[in-house]
């Protein structure tokens, strides 16, 4: 099943009652793993490996050996925010379907059920991330 056929089915799947949605699509899952501090699979009806928006994490594969110290600091607090929870993925989309993937991921936004913020948002508050690319 490839993501742009995952995002029809949920758009499908997942409609929102009480006016019109947001241009995008949101559903329910869990965070089933980390793979460093700006990016997570999230298991929907399928696996999606979710690039996090707003969420610049140092790097943990990296030869630059401090880069890679704060990467794994950040992956081991993005680990203890989300990491077998249940959450709620957004992925906003345009027109075009592209816009909305990277590198075999997609371009998303993931709150932990309960929290008013995204992880994108704790993660540059608790100084793992930045808004932008540094």
């Amino acid at each position: 099943m490839t993501v742009c056929t995952l995002l029809l089915i949920a758009a499908l799947a997942f409609p929102t009652i009480g006016g019109p949605p947001a241009t995008g699509v949101t559903v329910k899952g869990k965070c089933i793993a980390v793979v460093d501090g700006d990016t997570v699979d999230i298991e929907v009806m399928k696996i999606v490996r979710v690039r996090l928006l707003d969420c610049w994490a140092p790097e943990v594969r990296t030869p630059n050996l401090a880069e890679k110290a704060k990467g794994i600091k950040a992956k081991e607090h993005m680990t203890s925010l989300a990491h077998g929870k249940g959450v709620i993925l957004h992925i906003p989309t345009s027109t075009r379907v592209a816009d909305a993937l990277t590198l075999n991921r997609v371009l998303g936004r993931v709150w932990v059920d309960g929290s008013d913020l995204d992880v994108s948002a704790i993660m540059v508050r608790d100084g793992h991330a930045t808004v932008s690319k540094r």
